[in-house]
């Protein structure tokens, strides 16, 4: 277990954690937030499709408005369309514009009491009845119509009839100018156009959704929008592909993201490794100025101040009976003749030859020079001087012999 002043401890401690916490905390608010984003991006995108969808819904309504108002409210129709219908007319602008299904594919001409005149589907005349073709919820869009012969008024609203699904637009046939004398009572004119695939397509195309369809019966879907009759019943579902734009986005940026957070990854630890390489240094520089501050330069054994420390804790360590403790002083014989004779360098030979000499031969016992050719050897029962401390110096004193 690693000491607690150790360096890679206390670069842990003070610069690895706090900064490996900063950046595991950069990439978590990074990763929420972009995940956040993309969720509510999603969610717009849903609403606005949402929104796309009902307006497909309505603009097709309110062109069917519009295509009703056409054909009703106009003086040729109330000319030909009152008293006995031209069926030249009929045929020209009904039959006719039913079988292009441009604007609607069905036309009902009601007389004043709501009864069938002539109709016509698909470029054909039909005698289908009005609440069999269109149900009997196209009765709520004709109550409380206008009946005065002048008055226009156009509802429009989804049926499901006889030919399936349908945008139905009713509305009396009055007089478009002041010109033409208005009838006493209104008769009606009911159009439709058929709400089927070919449709949706074509609402998917102007409104850009994508794959509109139509929910099948007993299918979950996530969005949906229901077609309501005028009756205020619920007739189907439409579904689309809502566009992911935020996940979409999410993939796009996250390669930059991964990216940018890596290289700030890679920057903090190399800062670590950095700050660590640094510390180790200065540890090992500081651990080795104690060591020449307590040593022989040339020999590698303790000097003359570690001996009085070491002297000092012996003293200490020995207060009872029974324990002993004894300081040797010797030194070398002729050894100023060595240097004198043979020069220095053959005596600092000499001298790092007699130091690893006294350390084998005293064992665990501590050696110290005190200067010169003067050694001391202390003694004790209850010695502090271990094996791990020769082991140092003998490192020491071979690296420097060599």
């Amino acid at each position: 277990m690693p000491k607690l002043n150790s360096p890679t401890v206390r670069i842990g401690l003070r610069i690895a954690l706090p900064a490996l916490a900063i950046l595991a905390g950069t990439i978590a608010i990074v990763t929420v937030s972009l995940n956040r984003m993309a969720g509510e991006v999603n969610e717009v995108a849903r609403m606005l499709t949402m929104r796309s969808a009902n307006a497909a819904v309505q603009s097709a309504l309110r062109r069917i408005e519009v295509a009703h108002q056409d054909y009703a409210d106009w003086d040729d129709a109330v000319r030909n369309l009152y008293g006995k219908i031209s069926q030249a007319f009929f045929t020209e602008n009904f039959d006719d514009a039913t079988e292009w299904t441009i604007l609607f594919d069905t036309a009902y001409v009601l007389d004043e009491d709501g009864k069938l005149l002539e109709a016509a589907r698909q470029g054909e005349r039909v005698r289908l009845p009005l609440d069999e073709a269109f149900s009997p919820s196209i009765e709520f869009l004709l109550n409380g119509l206008p009946d005065d012969g002048r008055t226009y008024e156009g509802r429009s609203g989804i049926v499901s009839g006889a030919w399936g699904l349908a945008l139905a637009a009713v509305g009396p046939i009055v007089p478009s100018s002041a010109e033409l004398e208005p009838p006493d009572r209104s008769r009606y004119l009911v159009i439709s156009k058929s709400l089927d695939d070919a449709a949706l397509k074509a609402f998917a195309e102007e409104f850009v959704l994508t794959d509109l369809r139509f929910v099948k019966p007993g299918e979950q879907v996530e969005d949906e929008l229901d077609l309501v009759d005028p009756g205020g019943q619920t007739i189907a579902r439409l579904t689309w592909a809502s566009p992911m734009m935020g996940t979409t986005a999410y993939a796009q940026i996250s390669p930059v993201v991964i990216v940018m957070l890596s290289l700030i990854g890679v920057t903090i630890i190399a800062l670590i490794l950095v700050a660590y390489r640094s510390v180790v240094e200065i540890k090992r520089r500081e651990d080795q100025a104690q060591y020449d501050a307590a040593h022989d330069a040339l020999t590698g054994l303790p000097n003359r101040v570690e001996l009085l420390r070491q002297v000092a804790n012996t003293i200490a360590d020995v207060p009872g009976e029974g324990a002993h403790a004894a300081l040797i002083f010797l030194d070398l014989d002729g050894f100023k003749k060595v240097n004198d004779v043979y020069g220095h360098d053959i005596g600092d030979r000499l001298l790092r030859h007699m130091a690893d000499e006294f350390k084998v031969i005293c064992d665990n016992r501590l050696v110290a020079r005190i200067g010169g050719d003067e050694f001391a050897i202390l003694c004790s029962t209850t010695s502090h001087w271990k094996r791990q401390w020769y082991s140092a110096v003998g490192s020491s004193s071979a690296s420097r012999s060599r």
